[in-house]
């Protein structure tokens, strides 16, 4: 167990970790319903959530938890995904992020196809788990 003082955890907001990807769906991509697999659509998910989480740790961070994904509508061959990843709280170690997922059309238009909310613990570079900042609230 890590004993802290909260009076001196740096803070940091989450602006400073908010984090976009874009992918184009290929049709290695695809399942045989010719919709995005939904397992590359996690590993995507996962990929910008960490990067998110690691943003804020100031370190590598590992994935713990993911309590929930909720897909909403299918992406199709040649659709631009778009994973956006903020922080939405934090533990001692843990980071929680909470993800929204959209295809974007070339017009501009979006349609929300997935969530979802992962949590993820800071570690050194010996793998020990290791204090994030707070989280301001601005």
């Amino acid at each position: 167990m890590i004993l802290i003082d909260n009076e001196t955890r740096t803070s940091k907001s989450p602006r400073h970790s908010y984090t976009t990807n874009s992918h184009i769906v290929l049709s290695g991509d695809l399942n045989g319903a010719k919709r995005l697999f939904g397992g590359t659509l996690m590993s995507w998910i996962d990929i910008t959530a960490s990067i998110c989480a690691k943003r804020h740790a100031d370190s590598e961070v590992v994935t713990a938890k993911i309590s929930e994904v909720n897909f909403t509508y299918p992406a199709y061959a040649n659709e631009i995904v778009q994973i956006n990843a903020q922080i939405i709280s934090v533990g001692q170690t843990s980071i929680h992020v909470e993800v929204k997922v959209f295809v974007t059309e070339l017009n501009g238009e979006s349609r929300h196809v997935c969530d979802a909310k992962m949590v993820f613990v800071s570690i050194d570079e010996a793998g020990n788990k290791k204090v994030v900042p707070l989280l301001k609230n601005d």
